[in-house]
């Protein structure tokens, strides 16, 4: 059985549609359809007002959010919406990556894992650290396994996600109230079970390392930098504390070698 995939586009970006039609063909196993991506960036103050939520966003993510974020938001959800009416479980791709050859194999171990009742995501992009904790193999030669995501991640480049999975994303941001990638949300909240394949094998082209089409501003670096540095030095030793205690408990990992961010928080590819 085909797996049912939505690749978000703008359509006046043409390239990037013909350089992933180029790819996708050397992947059968999917049921491919292009979405025309909602460009936020038109609209009008009473526009975003309708769908948006700034003061709820300013307490999840303590700011606003650019036009840029509120279409991508959009967009995701409501390709989320077909996924919850039609489809027991979908793959999500933007229009600018770079897909690996082993894409195929670990899709299919993915699919296998995921459960018809328990909301989960399963992540195909690089994730900075994760718990090593019964993780799921893929390829023992190439040690690729699934592993449970710690505490935060970003990016949703390409990700599996199930129908109460998306039921509980568009309840939680219906209206707007995070950039639509603030998988930390729903981990720390217990609200999805995320996962990811480590090592990644999506990662960005040459158009996810340029620009995005549609402006994104992300200021996260920025801003839990700015946070930390308020932190007094007995929270500071507490916090490193606690992680130390984390890490050994729950076997954390550190992945961060793996996962590059440039200025603009763009994820660069290391297959």
């Amino acid at each position: 059985m085909k797996t049912k995939t939505f690749v978000v586009n703008l359509k006046d970006s043409v390239d990037r549609r013909s350089f992933m039609e180029a790819q996708l063909k050397f992947f059968p196993e999917l049921d491919i359809t292009f979405f025309d991506a909602i460009d936020a960036r038109k609209f009008t103050k009473s526009d975003i007002d309708k769908v948006y939520n700034d003061i709820k966003a300013k307490q999840v993510i303590n700011r606003s959010m650019s036009k840029g974020e509120i279409g991508v938001a959009m967009s995701q959800l409501t390709i989320m919406k077909k996924i919850a009416v039609n489809y027991d479980f979908g793959l999500i791709m933007e229009d600018d990556l770079l897909i690996s050859p082993y894409f195929s194999e670990s899709l299919e171990i993915a699919v296998k894992t995921l459960e018809s009742s328990k909301p989960q995501i399963i992540l195909f992009t690089p994730i900075p650290y994760y718990s090593a904790i019964a993780p799921v193999e893929i390829n023992k030669l190439q040690n690729r396994y699934i592993y449970k995501v710690w505490q935060d991640a970003s990016c949703a480049a390409c990700y599996l996600i199930n129908k109460p999975a998306c039921e509980i994303i568009i309840n939680e941001f219906t209206p707007i109230k995070s950039v639509i990638d603030n998988w930390g949300y729903f981990i720390q909240n217990k609200f999805i079970d995320i996962k990811a394949i480590v090592p990644h094998v999506v990662g960005f082209s040459k158009y996810g390392l340029n620009q995005s089409t549609i402006n994104i501003n992300n200021t996260r670096n920025e801003f839990i930098e700015s946070n930390t540095s308020k932190y007094s030095v007995v929270q500071k030793i507490n916090i490193k504390l606690k992680k130390f205690y984390q890490s050994k408990k729950y076997k954390i990992i550190n992945n961060i070698n793996n996962v590059w961010f440039d200025d603009m928080d763009i994820i660069q590819p290391n297959f």
